[in-house]
């Protein structure tokens, strides 16, 4: 599985970027200067920092599978053949990349990742809390789904308990893969108490 680099364009500048869009299509770096810090794209970027290759051995990221975004990631189709597409039950924002990805891994194919192959996503207007609140549904929906403990994983990085660092080890050990050493990222104050706390969770008795 091929993953690019992702940048998120501040909203502010959006409108004037697609306005001249015809002038800059050349000239794609500028762009750079009008991004802003965007966690989920920032989160695969240190993971695969950590990836090692040692005596020709390539040591991967078990937890690749949680960290990409559909927006910039390339998927052979006889994969897609045999993995199943996106899963239809996703009707809002939610972790439905992570869902397919995590398929793949589970048929055992790796991934990676091109910091050179470079795409810049324009951010648009969105209500924040509710987003935040279909991603929490959706996450939870996934734990049940698989009753399996990588998602309980998951659950805590993505609500910025554990680093990625934990979260890639822990799940490295369930699958009897290599560790590896990462920069230290939290993904904080995403999945924020208030947007959980209003948010109905079913079937859960924690």
């Amino acid at each position: 599985v091929h993953i690019g680099n992702l940048f998120n364009v501040n909203i502010e500048y959006t409108d004037k970027l697609l306005s001249s869009l015809s002038n800059i299509q050349n000239h794609f770096s500028d762009l750079q200067e009008y991004c802003e810090f965007h966690p989920f794209y920032e989160a695969v970027k240190v993971l695969f920092r950590g990836r090692v290759d040692n005596d020709d051995k390539v040591i991967r990221p078990a937890v690749w599978w949680a960290v990409i975004s559909g927006g910039n990631l390339g998927i052979p189709r006889a994969i897609l053949n045999e993995t199943g597409l996106f899963d239809p039950v996703f009707k809002g924002w939610g972790p439905e990349d992570a869902d397919l990805a995590y398929r793949i891994f589970k048929r055992g194919y790796s991934a990676e990742f091109n910091e050179a192959c470079t795409l810049y996503h324009l951010d648009h207007r969105r209500d924040t809390k509710k987003s935040v609140q279909s991603m929490i549904k959706y996450a939870f929906m996934l734990y049940r789904k698989y009753k399996s403990p990588e998602w309980l994983e998951y659950l805590k990085f993505f609500n910025g308990t554990i680093s990625i660092q934990e979260f890639n080890n822990n799940c490295a050990d369930m699958f009897k893969m290599p560790v590896i050493q990462t920069d230290e990222f939290f993904m904080k104050n995403f999945m924020d108490y208030k947007a959980i706390k209003s948010t109905k969770i079913t079937g859960l008795k924690d």
